[in-house]
């Protein structure tokens, strides 16, 4: 059961990372080197995946 509990709680931390990822600015992106068409492709992947 615990497994299940820490798969979910991932899961849950992606989600909301890919959330962060997609309001922060150009000039943050870039700061840490991506691009905006690189926060917009890992914001709408699903949080099971990586």
């Amino acid at each position: 059961m615990k497994q299940i509990t820490t798969i979910f709680k991932t899961w849950k931390e992606r989600s909301l990372q890919r959330k962060q990822l997609a309001v922060l600015n150009d000039t943050m992106l870039r700061d840490i080197g991506l691009t905006r068409d690189d926060a917009i492709y890992e914001s709408y992947k699903s949080a099971w995946k990586k």
